[in-house]
């Protein structure tokens, strides 16, 4: 998977071109371009939904023994990634807004022309630290949430109804 970082999608290719796509730094894609933070928002969703199809993809693409199946796998699988800059951008697929806030962000470089392995290798580093992020962001919300409601939760006494037999009505029937 050494090839240049490019698309094949023909909706694609009308938005980041025909030649080699980068990566920049700042909050907005490009043409020719997309940037880190839709990869950080897409590698967060991805986690939190459990979504492990994009593994499949790249594994194929590096390890198939038929070459056919490693092209097609690796054009996936940069489908993916520019389908990130589009959902997260303008259509706006995913709305950051409802994720847990303090994400860890991506630092690297922009890149005029990335490598299908440089940008693997960054986005699959990238979602094992989201996914350690987003364990111990679970485990603490969960564990004060367990230890909250048995502290302020007192068992309420029950209301004590008395029932006088000498009401002042001696017989029911002149009631």
């Amino acid at each position: 998977m050494n090839n240049s970082f490019k698309t094949t999608d023909p909706n694609q290719r009308r938005l980041f071109g025909h030649g080699d796509i980068g990566v920049v730094a700042g909050p907005k894609g490009k043409k020719n371009a997309i940037c880190w933070k839709t990869i950080e928002i897409w590698n967060v969703f991805c986690v939190i939904a459990d979504i492990k199809e994009d593994l499949d993809h790249i594994d194929k693409a590096k390890h198939h023994a038929n070459m056919e199946v490693r092209r097609m796998n690796r054009e996936i699988w940069c489908r993916h990634i520019c389908n990130a800059q589009l959902e997260v951008g303008p259509r706006k697929t995913w709305d950051p807004e409802v994720l847990p806030q303090g994400w860890p962000t991506i630092h690297e470089r922009s890149y005029k022309s990335i490598t299908i392995n440089q940008i693997t290798d960054i986005i699959l580093a990238h979602r094992d630290t989201v996914r350690e992020w987003y364990e111990k962001k679970t485990a603490s919300e969960t564990k004060a949430k367990a230890v909250a409601p048995a502290a302020a939760e007192e068992p309420e006494p029950e209301p004590v109804f008395e029932i006088s037999l000498n009401s002042g009505v001696d017989d029911w029937e002149d009631f």
